[in-house]
């Protein structure tokens, strides 16, 4: 059974939040090469603050985190407490950015009872990266980022249309290894087909649509400590536990989580 102490607030619900939802790899103990553990990061759009052209930062924040295996009970959880914090109700509009992986979009929806509406997006980042990571001949590059041109512009059929002309071209059908990565993009897309939105019309009206900027949120957590060629092994247990002072450490929180830990005990030593 899964206990979380939901932060109850008086405050107005704000009208919008946006949510980005992530995972990453920890190495594992025993047998098992790693196992995931989910992050959200919650807040409000005007915390997001632009640096400069390729940096922005989010001045207010809260961050969760779980690498429980319990059908990520405990990071649904997480996540609506986080919501609440940042000031969910049933007035607020609440934007979520994930991969498209199923167990980020499962996080997305368990709040959608809380809120006036929740709307999933397909992060901007995740798409651009199954592009950067496929190789492509130097004569077939300019048709292949016509694919993610229309993807940019939310044209989900028209981009599937043209990778399925593009996985037909004799260079490629050639070449196995490229056309395999091809049709699991083609899977991608259509499997995602529903969180796909227009990003430039998004973009250009200052609207979010990518979480590359916060990527670093996932970094950090999940550190050279646990994560890559490092020879520390974790339990899933003990990774949680790193994870939580991990978390409210970022979204500093720490000290107003201490005191009230610190009011629990006063009143159990009364």
């Amino acid at each position: 059974m899964v206990k979380v102490a939901i932060k109850q607030t008086n405050k107005k619900s704000t009208p919008e939040l946006v949510a980005n939802i992530d995972g990453g790899h920890i190495k594992a103990r025993g047998n098992d090469r790693s196992f995931e553990a989910m992050i959200a990061t919650v807040y409000k759009p005007e915390k997001l603050k632009r640096v400069n052209k390729s940096h922005n930062i989010i001045e207010e924040k809260t961050i969760v985190a779980s690498a429980k295996n319990d059908e990520q009970s405990t990071m649904k959880a997480l996540f609506k407490n986080a919501c609440i914090v940042q000031g969910m109700g049933n007035e607020t509009s609440v934007i979520c950015l994930a991969d498209g992986a199923d167990n980020c979009e499962s996080i997305a929806y368990s709040i959608s009872q809380d809120c006036k509406n929740m709307t999933y997006i397909l992060d901007w980042f995740h798409i651009s990266m199954k592009f950067q990571n496929i190789t492509i001949p130097d004569d077939n590059i300019e048709l292949f980022s016509n694919i993610k041109w229309h993807l940019w512009h939310g044209n989900c059929d028209k981009a599937l249309e043209r990778l399925a002309e593009f996985v037909k071209i004799k260079e490629i059908v050639a070449n196995h290894s490229l056309s395999t990565k091809l049709r699991t993009l083609s899977t991608y897309i259509a499997n995602n087909k529903a969180g796909i939105v227009n990003y430039e019309q998004r973009k250009n009206n200052g609207l979010v649509f990518t979480s590359n900027f916060a990527e670093s949120t996932v970094n950090t957590l999940i550190n050279a400590r646990q994560k890559g060629k490092q020879k520390m092994l974790w339990s899933r247990e003990g990774a949680h536990n790193v994870l939580q002072i991990r978390a409210a450490q970022r979204s500093k929180s720490g000290d107003n989580d201490w005191k009230s830990v610190e009011n629990r005990i006063y009143k159990l030593a009364a």
